[in-house]
């Protein structure tokens, strides 16, 4: 066979992409003594070049140098194109700079190879040689390939400067080439410049419309893309592919717009497009993320033939919420469907377990799933695995099968097996330990990341510890971690937080104030800390802040809370009605930590009628919502009241789950029958607190019942009462004892209570006019006058008290 055939047969594979088959046809003419020319090797270079063959094509390089075809036009830029497409750029450069003549396809291949290493600058650097150099005029593929240069890496300058060299030469009426540009500049967030370069387009065809829909979804405007394709559908009768749905629908799951979500929804059912697994499950994803639970298992149901993408994709969804029976169910459905699950089917069922409230009764299934992990290889071949079953035994309090398992994979360790091990202590309360494993893990070589670095900051607020919560900022400035405290949101909320359940409150602001991305998680902490540690005012003034500075419209409940009771604690009844107005606006009033603000910022204002009828209108009722109504009763001296909402709420927590009175009820009971003179009442609470409710007395509610006792004259039995537990008592109790002896002209008992107290108290000036009063009252003067000039030193000085009134028009 002559060499033309060999060549025919060449060339014909290759257009046909027989790669293989080009390679096996060039061994056979070479094995059959036939000497291959210059149009035998681009077909075998470009096949090299397809198949990623690189030792092949330097061989191939070889045999052109014997045949002395390097000279060649057509071959040197095959040659050029070749080592392009294998990013070997100085090869292609060397070839490139040999060449005796160049035509605008060598020229066009060395671009290419530019543009797809990165080197967008160089890319652009030889599109203007090739003009000034050689004079050679590029052609619209030389543009295309220089466009993405600018894409890869963003580059808008450079971008900018080739759409300026696109109108020059005469390009911007090619469709490709101005499809081509308004994808650039959509992937260098340049959005209008994109919409410019789409509407100067005279023949938009199908993919100009799919870029520009796909690029401004990435880009987060999803309402004008949807648009984009009302206007495909309707006017240009074009239907979306599965890729552009899929990236339009994962744009709205990314922005949570549940809106445009649903009416993407509704298109695919309106055009019959297939719903497949590809498909379907970016829309039970997008479901999943827009909180709508049953929209997303509909979706589910709604695919054809789902695969274990699918099937992972729902049982994650049900994982995050902790709803164990329905992943066992979807996980039984798996396997009599013949799937077999994988790791991450796993790990979605291991997650479940460990979000799970009542997940005691898990820890015996996730144990299996330990053991088939095991079985499977699943747990020696990834660490994935191994961090799924660490972070389940952490947080369903299996601290120590968690350290068996992660001294198991001591070889294998990586930052996030410390993290699930020092988030795990950190949930059971073992705060020191946690600190002790950060410690451990500074050791081993590890790097924290922002998880690490707030789970210890959390730590430190639990324990009130500032000295380490202090050394840890230190720490993260001195490892040149300013990025986490200044920038990222993450670690310097949880440095506010610290600082501020620490009670620095200067520290926490300060640190707010130099966190130049706040989120709302950050606003919050600080709004939250300034209230928790009495400064209302300012909580009220930063939270007005946050909403006019940013424009927020949602918070966290525990901000839209604190503002709510800052106005209680500063009598504030206008502001306070006018957020709650606001609250109404925004729906926020279910919300039983929103709604319980609300209810004690009308108590304390006075306005108790209003506080009941919103706390008999409140759809979700919890044991702090009847408690502090209780409270409200007592502060306005409706004792009765009071007390019948207690009996009330007995009755409703054998009716109602979660509605069980605590401490903090019986206290407030308490003191309504101890202002209210409700002496067998307030003790018999207070025996069914200790005997029938199971909650231990604190020092508040034996002050409390000895107040009372003390107020209806039962003096001996209160002082029976505080003996009994004396270790337990300090000078609230005392003191309340000796106010009650000195009514009643108890002086023998009152003395004793009197030196009691006398033991007791240091800086408490209050309990040392007390003293003094009492002495006075028996005649002992001497006395009064001592106690009275121990109460003058600075140090006793008693602070003024203050009031406070709202003045209304």
């Amino acid at each position: 066979m002559p060499l033309s055939s060999w060549n025919w047969n060449l060339q014909s594979s290759s257009k046909k992409g027989f790669r293989h088959d080009v390679l096996l046809l060039y061994h056979r003419m070479l094995d059959s003594g036939i000497r291959p020319n210059a149009s035998t090797f681009p077909s075998v270079l470009r096949s090299c070049a397809d198949l990623s063959s690189l030792q092949l094509g330097k061989a191939i390089h070889a045999h052109i140098l014997a045949s002395g075809c390097h000279s060649d036009q057509y071959v040197a830029s095959s040659l050029v194109s070749f080592y392009a497409k294998c990013q070997c750029i100085e090869n292609a450069r060397q070839v490139f700079d040999r060449m005796p003549q160049r035509s605008v396809v060598s020229w066009t291949a060395l671009i290419q190879g530019y543009a797809r290493t990165g080197s967008s600058c160089k890319a652009v650097e030889m599109f203007e040689w090739m003009q000034r150099e050689d004079g050679i005029r590029p052609n619209a593929v030389t543009v295309l390939s220089l466009i993405p240069a600018a894409s890869l890496h963003s580059h808008l300058g450079d971008g900018e400067c080739i759409h300026a060299c696109v109108i020059k030469l005469g390009f911007e009426s090619n469709s490709l080439v101005a499809t081509s540009l308004a994808d650039m500049y959509l992937k260098c967030w340049a959005v209008e410049n994109a919409k410019r370069v789409f509407y100067g387009l005279r023949d938009k065809n199908e993919i100009s419309w799919l870029v520009m829909v796909s690029g401004l979804a990435r880009n987060g405007y999803v309402g004008d893309a949807v648009s984009f394709v009302s206007r495909m559908l309707w006017d240009l009768n074009l239907i979306l592919d599965s890729t552009a749905l899929v990236n339009l629908i994962a744009a709205c799951a990314d922005t949570g717009d549940l809106e445009h979500g649903k009416w993407l929804h509704a298109y695919i059912i309106k055009t019959g497009v297939e719903l497949d697994a590809f498909v379907g499950t970016a829309l039970l994803d997008m479901y999943a993320k827009c909180n709508s639970l049953e929209s997303a298992h509909r979706a589910f149901k709604e695919i054809s033939d789902p695969n274990l993408v699918s099937w992972n994709a729902i049982m994650h969804t049900y994982a995050h919420l902790g709803l164990v029976d329905d992943v066992m169910e979807l996980f039984r459905q798996l396997k009599h469907d013949g799937i077999s699950p994988d790791s991450i089917t796993m790990r979605s069922c291991l997650l479940a377990f460990a979000s799970s409230p009542t997940y005691p009764r898990e820890s015996r299934l996730g144990e299996c799933f330990h053991g088939h992990a095991i079985k499977s290889g699943h747990f020696d071949s990834e660490i994935a695995m191994a961090n799924s079953l660490l972070d389940f035994y952490a947080k369903t309090g299996n601290l120590k099968g968690a350290e068996e398992l992660f001294s198991c994979i001591e070889d294998r360790r990586d930052v996030i097996s410390w993290n699930c091990l020092i988030n795990g202590h950190v949930l059971n309360g073992f705060y020191k330990e946690a600190i002790m494993l950060f410690c451990q893990m500074e050791t081993a070589c590890i790097a924290p990341d922002t998880f690490t670095l707030s789970s210890i900051l959390t730590a430190c607020a639990s324990m009130g510890e500032q000295s380490f919560g202090q050394c840890m900022h230190s720490y993260l400035l001195k490892q040149g971690y300013t990025y986490y405290v200044t920038l990222d949101s993450f670690v310097g909320t949880a440095l506010v937080d610290m600082y501020a359940k620490c009670g620095n409150v200067g520290s926490a602001y300060k640190v707010f104030e130099e966190i130049s991305c706040r989120d709302t998680a950050t606003w919050n902490a600080m709004i939250a800390g300034l209230g928790q540690n009495g400064y209302s005012s300012e909580a009220l003034a930063l939270f007005y802040r946050h909403l006019k500075t940013t424009g927020q419209t949602s918070y966290a409940d525990s901000a839209i809370a604190t503002a709510v009771s800052a106005h209680g604690q500063l009598a504030c009844l206008e502001g306070g009605r006018s957020l709650h107005g606001h609250i109404l606006r925004k729906g926020l009033e279910s919300n039983v930590k929103v709604a319980n603000a609300i209810l004690s910022m009308y108590s304390k204002c006075g306005m108790v009628e209003d506080a009941e009828s919103f706390f008999r209108g409140m759809s979700e009722r919890d044991t702090t919502s009847w408690t502090t109504m209780i409270a409200g009763y007592g502060i306005s001296g409706r004792v009765k009241d009071s007390v019948s909402l207690f009996e009330e709420m007995i009755t409703k927590g054998k009716a109602e789950e979660g509605v069980e009175p605590n401490g903090v009820t019986f206290l407030e009971v308490l003191w309504a029958c101890c202002h209210g003179g409700l002496v067998k009442e307030g003790w018999s609470y207070f025996e069914r607190m200790r005997r029938v409710h199971r909650i231990e007395a604190k020092l508040e509610h034996y002050c409390c019942v000895v107040d009372l006792l003390g107020r209806g004259g039962y003096l001996y039995e209160a002082y029976v009462l505080v003996r009994s537990v004396a270790a337990k008592m300090d000078a609230a109790v005392w003191g309340a004892l000796l106010g009650a002896c000195r009514i009643y002209g108890e002086l023998e008992l009152g003395w004793i209570a009197g030196e009691e107290l006398s033991r007791a108290v240091e800086r408490h000036c209050d309990y040392h006019v007390l003293i003094s009063n009492a002495y006075a009252a028996d005649g002992w003067w001497e006395y009064a006058a001592r106690v009275r000039k121990e109460a003058a030193d600075g140090w006793r000085q008693k602070p003024p008290g203050w009031s406070r009134i709202e003045v209304r028009a």
